[in-house]
């Protein structure tokens, strides 16, 4: 039903290594927050490449995210 749509379809998977940002060399969390700060890098990283990706083909993306 959907092969037409879907020919040159793209998946991006993104990930963050745990205990690195937030963290010390030692291991030791910067603060309360720990591995929330992969989450919050990871989360900004996803918006940019989402913001420049709609900056490069239009509105054709905006249907698709």
């Amino acid at each position: 039903m959907n092969a037409g749509k879907c020919e040159n379809a793209v998946l991006i998977i993104s990930t963050f290594v745990h205990n690195r940002a937030g963290f010390q060399k030692d291991g030791t969390a910067d603060n309360e927050l720990g591995n929330g700060w992969g989450c919050y890098d990871l989360g900004l990283r996803n918006e940019n490449l989402i913001l420049k990706a709609e900056e490069l083909a239009g509105d054709w993306l905006g249907l698709i995210v």
